[in-house]
């Protein structure tokens, strides 16, 4: 088996790969490991790090936070912006891991493969996830 690492431009881009039988989304690579003993690698990973948007803490639309999906996890953690408007996320992210583990694994990462901790944190803070699309849920 031939693993492929692939890096999308584009949300469309990622979309396209995405239809693939053989790809997986990657961020940080580090819940996709813990999946291995529980089957086979996948043969195309997609990583969305560079997307346009994936990264970063900052203002968002209508004075909500912005977090970038390809945040890292021990950024989240030390950024004073998430420390005072998402407290609950901060604390939640002081708890994943070790720093090692937080300085590869991101916020889409650990929402994404849903065994996370900071999908309850998020829900507690109201927090909506903006789709490629623009569309928030």
């Amino acid at each position: 088996m031939t693993l492929q690492i692939r890096h999308p431009a584009t949300a469309a881009e990622a979309e396209a790969l995405l239809l693939e039988p053989s790809a997986s989304i990657v961020g940080g690579g580090t819940v996709l490991q813990l999946g291995w003993g529980m089957r086979a690698p996948t043969q195309t990973l997609v990583a969305l790090d560079r997307l346009p948007g994936a990264h970063g803490i900052g203002p968002g639309r209508d004075g909500w936070l912005r977090l970038g999906a390809a945040t890292l996890l021990e950024t989240l953690r030390t950024h004073p912006d998430v420390g005072r408007y998402a407290p609950l996320l901060a604390a939640a992210c002081t708890q994943l891991g070790a720093l090692a583990v937080r300085n590869l694994a991101t916020l889409g990462g650990n929402v994404g493969w849903r065994i996370g901790d900071c999908t309850a944190a998020l829900i507690a803070h109201d927090a909506l996830a903006e789709l490629a699309s623009g569309e928030q849920v």
